[in-house]
């Protein structure tokens, strides 16, 4: 999973329909809103792997002229005892 955020609070409502018109066409990619203090709202994005949310940021910037900031990619776990 990995953190998308726009790269101004402006822009969350164009990042939120182009994330909505490009998982039409990649059902494989989950998308959870995301509220973070530091970047504001954004998104929670699943992929399949690095080579496939690096291909979603470049489809976000050239079809959609959205930029982002995206996280370092993280995998939630649960320690159980």
């Amino acid at each position: 999973f990995q953190g998308l955020f726009p790269t101004t609070g402006d822009d969350y409502e164009k990042l939120k329909g182009s994330v909505e018109r490009l998982t039409l066409n990649d059902a494989s990619v989950s998308v959870q809103t995301e509220v973070s203090a530091a970047l504001g709202p954004g998104f929670r994005c699943g992929f399949l792997g690095l080579l496939h949310a690096d291909v979603f940021h470049q489809r976000l910037r050239e079809e959609f002229g959205a930029e982002v900031i995206a996280t370092a990619p993280t995998v939630p776990y649960k320690v159980t005892y």
